[in-house]
């Protein structure tokens, strides 16, 4: 989905550099889940480089985003690994085990940034105990620390937790630590969110330690259901990412039992990686459906520096070799697997240009990203499952009432035949809804191509 990502998020920086100016309150309408950080260093990003074109940011951003995480990675595997040659083995590891493409401007991408940011700062330290005493350390990982908490909230606790392993295994100390906690209190207050705490607290206490609940909405929510097709690519990823879970662990134990590589870099690694999975287990029923994902990319640092301990030896060095071959088709189909509802035609960009130039306000239901890449804070989003038809009319299913106050635009897209197809098993409704829009007196038809259809219900 990463256009559409990716014209949700210049949606939020296109608003700010719009209005030329911050907003006093942060809402989730303006921001992202209400952490204004990535929006605040795409807007710059956009005004320095001039670009007026969100497809310029769309299709750029990908690209520039892999090849920054790239020296970052670097420098972390070399600080854990030493060997230049491990280090390549273990960056070519990462990018093939990351078969979740999020790459745009969003909180999660700026997020997992500075996450490895903060991993490299930590890892000097296995360099060099002297640096946990110099000024520019402590400086640097307070202020990569204060960007993270204003940009993610899931990915700041997983870099407390992260700071916490290295205090824990006395790597950094203790008024290192507390700081971090400061800073994470202040930042939170500054920037007016602390208010999701008080709205989400009783959702997240009901839920912790619930791995039920991680079953039900990762697995069988959104894995094991829809066509049969979207359930293999979900089994192909299952069984990928547990490929590099079982390299890591069989490279750990033998690196361990021959006494090969740097142990306090080998108890450091394992210890970030016991505190992300300690993490899952703690907030297992808290996060939502995309929880497995999240894990799965913070734990890749540390699957990839135990991979490469295959390396030290001639027989398992093969076998390495071997499965990143066979890991090259299985990364293009777990990545794209899901094309039918990912890909986004030149049709769909043409409707949306259409959208944009004529429209001002309004309730959108159908056509992502319609109404989220200008203008955002004109429209309101109602997907197709909270309304059904009743007299010719799409309605709340809350209430029976029909949105008012605004027109009402309802698509007919790529994306969503792809999404009712794949993951609802359900290739009748987009049709079905089309019929209903054309045969009712109430919706006009005021944009189509072979791809896409707008319709339109004007205010009464």
């Amino acid at each position: 989905m990463g256009f559409y990502h990716g014209n949700v998020m210049y949606g939020y920086i296109e608003y700010l550099t719009r209005g030329g100016q911050i907003p006093l309150q942060v809402t989730d309408t303006l921001f992202h889940f209400q952490w204004p950080a990535a929006s605040l260093w795409g807007a710059g990003i956009v005004e320095i480089l001039g670009i007026k074109n969100p497809d310029i940011l769309v299709v750029g951003s990908p690209i520039g985003w892999m090849f920054l995480l790239l020296p970052i990675l670097y420098v972390f595997f070399k600080n854990t690994l030493g060997k230049g040659n491990y280090c390549w083995a273990a960056l070519w590891v990462f990018y093939l085990a990351r078969w979740l493409g999020e790459y745009q401007m969003s909180p999660q991408a700026v997020g997992y940034f500075l996450f490895l940011v903060i991993l490299v700062l930590l890892s000097k330290t296995l360099v060099s105990r002297h640096t946990l005493n110099t000024f520019a350390f402590r400086l640097s990982i307070i202020l990569t620390f204060s960007g993270l908490i204003i940009t993610h909230l899931l990915t700041s606790l997983f870099g407390l937790v992260t700071t916490a392993v290295f205090f824990a295994v006395r790597r950094i100390n203790v008024s290192t630590l507390i700081i971090l906690f400061a800073v994470g209190i202040a930042a939170w207050t500054i920037y007016q969110v602390a208010f999701t705490f008080e709205q989400k607290l009783p959702f997240f206490a009901e839920r912790v330690f619930r791995l039920d609940m991680l079953w039900q909405t990762n697995i069988l929510g959104r894995g094991l259901r829809g066509t049969q097709a979207h359930q293999t690519v979900a089994l192909i990823r299952v069984l990928f990412t547990g490929m590099f879970i079982a390299m890591a662990f069989i490279g750990g134990i033998l690196g361990r039992r021959l006494n090969k590589g740097n142990k306090s870099a080998d108890i450091a690694v394992f210890a970030i990686g016991a505190g992300i999975i300690a993490m899952m287990v703690v907030f297992a029923g808290a996060y939502g459906k995309e929880y497995m994902f999240r894990i799965n990319i913070f734990l890749l640092p540390v699957l990839a520096y135990f991979s490469v301990k295959l390396l030290h030896f001639k027989v398992t060095s093969f076998i390495f070799c071997g499965l990143l071959i066979i890991g090259i088709p299985l990364h293009i189909i777990s990545t794209y697997g899901n094309q039918v509802m990912d890909y986004f035609p030149p049709g769909s960009t043409a409707a949306l240009d259409f959208f944009h130039a004529n429209t001002a306000e309004g309730y959108t239901t159908g056509g992502r990203p319609m109404g989220a890449s200008q203008n955002r804070e004109g429209y309101r989003e109602i997907i197709y499952s909270d309304l059904h038809w009743e007299d010719g009319l799409l309605v709340y299913n809350i209430n029976n009432e029909v949105p008012g106050g605004m027109p009402h635009y309802v698509a007919i897209s790529p994306q969503d035949r792809g999404e009712y197809e794949l993951l609802h098993d359900d290739a009748l409704f987009v049709p079905e809804t089309e019929a209903r829009l054309n045969s009712s007196g109430n919706y006009n038809l005021i944009y189509i191509n072979p791809v896409f259809s707008l319709y339109v219900r004007e205010e009464e």
